[in-house]
């Protein structure tokens, strides 16, 4: 090795060196010790639980019972008869929306 060669041999590591120190905390040497601050705790908003919809009434053979909706109109008949005779059903016939 000449000696131009064991001049210069020392500063690679000397550079190297520093740049690890000034990236790993400065003159103290080693990594950084200081905890970064916590971030303030997200608080989610407040969660609107959906409406409840009571179960359906089911009878026997799993058929619905129509008769405990209390959204539509309920119509029983007023005698026995044709299902379009107004009579039958005491003075108007049931439309789609209607529960009979």
């Amino acid at each position: 090795m000449s000696r131009k060669e064991r001049n210069l041999s020392w500063i690679v590591p000397a550079i190297a060196a520093a740049i690890l120190m000034s990236a790993c905390g400065g003159e103290s040497g080693g990594w950084s010790t200081q905890a970064a601050a916590a971030p303030p705790p997200v608080t989610p908003p407040p969660v609107t639980p959906p409406p409840v919809t009571p179960p359906p009434v089911v009878g026997p053979e799993n058929i619905p019972d129509f008769s405990a909706d209390t959204v539509h109109t309920i119509i029983q008949s007023a005698q026995s008869g044709s299902w379009s005779n107004p009579a039958t059903w005491g003075g108007s016939v049931p439309t789609f929306s209607n529960v009979v």
